[in-house]
């Protein structure tokens, strides 16, 4: 007849044997201090790990912005779009011809495209709201859809 088991066994090796077999020979007290020894070499080895992700959960924003960069770069180029370095550039050659040809014709130069002016702000530095239609038209479209 056989004796070996239906399912195999895990094996043990020595040295994972040996501290039970030492604890049930020695005294309780020895075994607590054993055990408190594997429990402090286990901590000091998570507190170490805990210092390594920290260190690289700190490196994930940078890493996460320049793949981002990447991709914006990539992009542009596929749809051969201007970087912002190409376009200041390109803004400076056409000033420097707008001046050439005013120089010329005798015109004046045209200036710089005037812009809108700045909104006052308020004494907290906030800017005052100058129209509340579009908050109107929202909440009566809310109240519309209910």
């Amino acid at each position: 007849m056989d004796t070996a088991p239906a399912t195999a066994t895990p094996e043990t090796h020595a040295a994972d044997a040996a501290p039970i077999a030492d604890a049930h020979a020695t005294s309780p007290r020895a075994a607590l201090k054993a055990r408190l020894a594997e429990l402090t070499a286990r901590a000091v080895a998570l507190r170490t790990r805990a210092v390594e992700l920290r260190a690289r959960a700190a490196e994930l924003p940078a890493q996460t912005r320049a793949r981002a960069r990447a991709l914006v770069e990539r992009v542009r180029i596929a749809l051969d779009l201007p970087s912002r370095t190409e376009i200041a550039e390109l803004t400076a050659r056409l000033d420097k011809l707008d001046a050439r040809i005013a120089e010329l014709t005798g015109a004046p130069a045209i200036g710089a495209v005037p812009t809108l002016p700045e909104p006052a702000a308020n004494d907290d530095g906030s800017v005052p709201e100058q129209s509340r239609k579009d908050k109107k038209r929202t909440h009566a479209a809310k109240v519309g859809r209910r």
